[in-house]
């Protein structure tokens, strides 16, 4: 799925300032997210968002999971951009877009707080695969 107003869907995460992309690696792993209120409330939330969401359609989806991406400005620390990942073949793709449209209406806009780390880069890129119960 597209939405024309993503800014960093296809922009990889970097540095601000630099040309340099920034990846997360087992070995240089370092959190992006402070793990507080925000990020527990964040975390059942978004069960919360996904699992309301598909409630029509709970046994469709029984073995497939959903990867959902978002992207956090790292000058505010909110949601700001959703994406949806999943096969063509899976039982996701026959689910109308609107029901991916009210994920992400109810997704953006939650808000993390940020370690100074993830503050340095143009964005903060997290994902989830998730099945929805």
């Amino acid at each position: 799925m597209y939405n024309k107003n993503n800014k960093w869907t296809y922009i990889k995460q970097m540095k601000k300032g630099t040309n340099t992309p920034f990846y997360v690696t087992p070995e240089n792993y370092t959190p992006l997210y402070v793990k507080d209120k925000n990020e527990t409330y964040n975390d059942s939330i978004f069960k919360v968002i996904v699992n309301n969401a598909f409630i029509n359609y709970k046994g469709k989806m029984k073995g497939w999971e959903l990867t959902i991406i978002t992207y956090t400005d790292s000058e505010t620390g909110r949601i700001s951009e959703v994406l949806f990942n999943f096969a063509d073949f899976t039982p996701y793709a026959t689910i109308p877009v609107s029901i991916y449209r009210q994920i992400e209406t109810k997704l953006i806009g939650l808000k993390y707080t940020l370690t100074p780390l993830a503050k340095t880069l143009n964005y903060v890129y997290q994902w989830w695969a998730i099945e929805p119960k």
